[in-house]
């Protein structure tokens, strides 16, 4: 049977079609929000849980990771494994012993507040040998597991969680075994043990519930399954809980994710729950289930009470279609009655796609047009009163922008005009426009807005800006971007000689462009004569300037004549001021050569006594030593020779900068230069067990260049790859294109940073300039190398990667002219006088230390026969003048075996010693008290009966001009201190005629 339902209007038919309709839709919708809505925040709850489970892993790790960092790093302090191994060992500290220890410390818990107490336990003991708690010294702890945990593990040991008694509340710690110093015993005597507070440091990291609600909390478990940290219940305290439900087993397991279980307080909650393996401890994240799905019944609710509301709609909506079916043909007879009146603003508010909502559009159309029309010409009038009101180019700006803003309804308004000399718009003037973005622009690049408004000289409207545009507009809430642009230029003598911009926030209407293009004609006349108007003005304003400053012309003559008399005064004096400080600079450079020259001798006058007497101990008395004795002096032959090879390297240094350095050129063999080179460093290279790899080709051509200086350039180069290279090889290349030489020095070593790379020539530049550094030096090396390659017209370039090696290049040129006064100058005089015994640094270089010996007989001064005084016999017979005692005891040590020695120790005594037994030879130390060296050998000269008696001078005096001074002065032969024993005897031997 068929049910009819009979409607008595249109309204109510569509009003019960409608609600039957969209009750259908609606109500399962519902219901598939409701259940995809829970399902959604069922799976946010999770992922959220998991996000803040993963953070707070996190975090705990890195906690736990800078706790063992700061142990570590306080362990590996020099003061405290010293300081610890020796209390450990029963030492009893000083007082600044203490002191150091505690501001060590200190500066941890200044920095880090989470730590409690620091304390060093000794190994053997177990008894608290330091502590920055002074009631835990001497307590018994050798039964606690951070002792025996740090020494079973090496390394950082971090305890679980415990409750300390003598704290009455939980703590942990931090132990790691202190490393003897450097020398000492291999195994470690003590444990450096650092005690948590976790009030300031975990405890308050669990405690931050941010993104877990009111509910939410997290618990950390240990491997007993106890949580070990405070709960959000008050009346569970810390290491008292034990948790037994599926997230802890679960957490402990070494498993990750998310379930839900019942809490300790017997609440349904969702855990995440996961794993930190460096400490066997469990993380659950939790959150109660009431508080999670609270938004799920609100959102029951509001779908609800929007069912109801929409349900009214419907019903409105369906009383408001059945009156829009008769209501449009009112509408139409309205309007058009009132428009008819003389109300242009009234439209028909019809908004429909059917026909009448055509109709209707259509007559708002024809409606809006004939506003348009009439707006357009009352607006252009407006502006035009304004344009033609105006003769000042300020006044033109201000009032032509300010009322083209008004009936544009523009935002921002700028004015631009052309500069003299035509290269670019300049600001003039602005409305709403921010002071940063009112840059002036070039007039011939046609670039953004501007540029196609130049280039078309039509109104362009620039549409749809994006957040990368630079105009913005200053509110009071902020800078705020325009949505649309309009530029027109201004045409003067069909050219732009001006530009208008203006800004909308909410763009522009059709008419908008309809306007400006009515008014520019008139604005174009107006501003060409405003432009002719202000060019007429500045011309009088430049006559009347011209004729004042023709009146003013006398006056600044007479005015310039007093300042040059006055500037004449001043450059007068100020030459006086530069020749005193020219003065006082050359009086600068004396006393540094003075310093150089005295520094030199004080320094390699004692060295020499080590350097030799310890090349005499190894020598002679290698057999009547022990090993480890021999060891000590063979340390102290080589430390000697670092000591010389610094001093050396210093005045090297300062020779070069002050430009005294002498150059010899002649040819060389760079292949040579090179094998000796690395055969005097592939001894290094084997204790490093690296290799050197030499690449020359046999044709390799001489070079004409200073043999010195490029021995020391190449010398510290590949000196400094071997040295920086711990594996790997260092590999030496030559070749030889355009007249120039390029030796290559690669590496596999340490490399160097490009931030470095720039300062690595500097003096006293170090990769590492800490006292802990690994590699030893002075930083001098390639700061000789590379101001000796300017002296004789080489380059050095390098590259280098850190952790990967480094490239140094050398460009030779292949003949090297220097300049007249860079050449050497000596005269020729007997063997030894020639530099080829001198070392790549100009300076004779010892290699053996010496010691002191004592004194065998005689008086200072008196000139008595120490060793082998034979009178009248074969030996010959020596005259050592030295007022140094360790010197003298040295050249004993070396000669009393072959030689009758005579001694004096100063000048006066030693002359009188020559003249009273005539030796064979003099040995004459320059610098000498009362009489100086010089006086001696002029008085041995000049004297018939020992002018014969060749003279050796053994002096520290090894400065520029040294040497040939000292031979000028009458010496026979030249020895520098320290002086290598077997050149010493050589001498001796040539001068003596005695068999070396």
């Amino acid at each position: 049977m068929q049910i009819k339902i009979q409607f008595k209007s249109i309204r109510q038919r569509l009003l019960v079609v409608l609600c039957i309709s969209i009750g259908c839709v609606l109500l399962p919708g519902s219901v598939f929000l409701y259940v995809k809505a829970s399902k959604d925040l069922s799976a946010v709850h999770y992922e959220r849980l998991q996000t803040l489970r993963d953070l707070r892993v996190t975090e705990i790790n890195s906690w736990i990771a800078r706790m063992s960092d700061d142990v570590r790093i306080i362990a590996g302090t020099p003061e405290v494994r010293a300081k610890s191994t020796f209390l450990s060992a029963g030492g009893h500290g000083r007082d600044g012993d203490w002191d150091d220890l505690r501001r060590i410390f200190n500066s941890y818990f200044q920095f880090r507040n989470f730590y409690f107490e620091f304390f060093i336990v000794s190994t053997s003991s177990g008894k608290v040998v330091f502590s920055t708690s002074q009631d835990s010294i001497g307590d018994d702890r050798s039964s606690n597991v951070y002792l025996a945990g740090a020494m079973r593990k090496r390394d950082v040991f971090v305890s679980d969680i415990y409750y300390s008694k003598n704290l009455n509340l939980p703590t942990m710690t931090a132990s790691i075994p202190v490393d003897p110093p450097h020398g000492a015993m291999k195994e470690p005597r003590a444990v450096l043990v650092a005690r948590v507070y976790l009030e300031r440091s975990l405890y308050s990291l669990l405690l931050d519930r941010t993104g877990l609600g009111r509910t939410g909390e997290v618990i950390l478990i240990n491997k007993d399954q106890v949580a070990v940290n405070k709960l959000k219940s008050e009346n569970v305290l810390p290491l008292t809980l034990t948790l037994r439900d599926e997230a802890a087993t679960r957490a402990l397991s070494g498993q990750t994710g998310v379930v839900e279980v019942t809490d300790y307080r017997g609440r349904r909650v969702s855990a995440a729950y996961g794993y930190i393996p460096s400490m066997n401890w469990g993380i659950i994240v939790k959150q109660d289930r009431d508080e999670i799905t609270g938004p799920l019944v609100f959102t029951a609710f509001s779908i609800a009470i929007f069912f109801a509301l929409l349900m009214g709609a419907i019903v409105l909506v369906s009383l408001r279609v059945s009156y829009s079916l008769a209501g449009p043909l009112e509408s139409f007879s309205r309007v058009a009655r009132r428009i008819l009146g003389g109300d242009y603003y009234e439209r028909i508010d019809i908004d429909r796609s059917d026909e009448i909502g055509d109709l209707a559009a259509s007559f708002n159309g024809v409606a809006d047009s004939i506003v348009s029309q009439l707006r357009v010409e009352k607006v252009s009038s407006d502006i035009i009163e304004v344009i033609v009101s105006t003769i000042d180019l300020h006044e033109f700006s201000r009032k032509v922008i300010g009322k083209v803003m008004e009936v544009t309804e523009s935002n921002i308004a700028a004015f631009y005009v052309l500069s003299e000399d035509e290269r670019e718009f300049r600001h003039f003037n602005s409305i709403g426009l921010d002071a940063q973005y009112s840059e002036s622009f070039h007039a011939g690049r046609l670039e953004g807005e501007f540029g196609r408004a130049l280039s078309t000289r039509e109104i362009t409207v620039t549409r749809d800006l994006d957040e990368n545009s630079l105009v913005l507009l200053k509110t009071v809430l902020g800078n705020v971007l325009p949505r649309e642009i309009i530029t027109f230029p201004i045409i003067v003598h069909n050219m732009s000689a001006a530009v208008i911009s203006l800004a909308s926030l909410k763009g522009y209407p059709a008419e908008t462009v309809r306007i400006l293009e009515h008014i520019r004609p008139v604005m174009n006349t107006a501003y060409s004569n405003i432009l002719a108007i202000e060019k007429t003005r500045r011309l009088a304003d430049e006559l009347k300037d011209k004729n004042f400053q023709l009146e003013s012309k006398k006056e600044a003559l007479e005015l310039q004549t007093v300042e040059l008399k006055r500037h004449a005064d001043r450059v007068k004096q100020q030459n006086f001021e530069m020749e005193i400080q020219k003065a006082k600079v050359e009086e600068a450079s004396k006393l540094k050569s003075e310093f150089l020259s005295n520094m030199s001798h004080e320094l390699r006058t004692p060295l020499n006594s080590v350097l030799a007497l310890s090349k005499v101990l190894i020598l002679q008395a290698g057999d009547r030593l022990t090993e480890e004795e021999n060891d000590y002096v063979r340390i102290i032959s080589r430390n000697g020779e670092k000591l010389l090879m610094l001093i050396n390297d210093i005045l090297d240094l300062s020779k070069i900068e002050a430009g005294k350095i002498y150059l010899h050129p002649k040819k060389i063999s760079i292949r040579g230069t090179l094998g000796m080179i690395v055969e005097n460093l592939e001894q290094m290279a084997e204790e490093k067990k690296i290799r050197i790899v030499l690449s020359c080709r046999a044709d390799l051509p001489e070079i004409v260049s200073d043999e010195s200086r490029v021995y020391q350039i190449l010398q510290n180069i590949i000196g400094n790859a071997v040295k920086f290279t711990e594996e790997g090889s260092v590999s030496i290349s030559a070749s030889v294109d355009d007249e120039r030489l390029r030796i290559a020095v690669e590496d596999t070593g340490i490399g160097i940073d490009e931030a470095d790379l720039p300062h690595i020539f500097e003096e006293f530049r170090q990769l590492d300039g800490t006292l802990a550094r690994k590699y030893e030096g002075t930083g001098l090396g390639l700061a000789i190398a590379v101001k000796s390659a300017e002296l004789i017209s080489a380059t050095i370039s390098v590259e280098s990667e850190k952790g990967k090696g480094s490239r140094f290049e050398v460009i030779f040129p292949l003949v090297w002219t220097p300049r007249r006064d860079a050449l050497e100058h000596t005269a020729p005089g007997p063997y030894p006088r020639s530099a080829d015994a001198a070392s790549p640094s100009g300076v004779e270089e010892p290699f053996y230390d010496t010691s002191h010996g004592p004194r065998k007989g005689g008086q200072p001064g008196g000139g008595t026969l120490l060793y082998g005084d034979t009178p009248g016999g074969e030996t010959p017979s020596i005259v050592v003048i030295e007022d140094d005692p360790d010197n003298m005891t040295t050249i004993r040590a070396v000669l009393k075996d072959g030689y009758r020695i005579f001694e004096a120790v100063d000048g006066r005594s030693g002359m009188e010693l020559v003249q009273r037994h005539l030796p064979e030879l003099v040995l004459l130390d320059i610098a000498l008290p009362g009489i100086s060296g010089f006086t001696v050998i002029k008085e041995l000269k000049s004297n018939a009966l020992t002018r014969h008696i060749p003279v050796i001078a053994l002096t520290a005096l090894s400065m520029k001009g040294d040497r040939e001074r000292i031979l000028r002065a009458g010496c026979d032969d030249y020895l520098a201190k320290p002086y290598n024993i077997e050149e010493l005897t050589d001498k001796i031997a040539h001068w003596t005629g005695a068999q070396g």
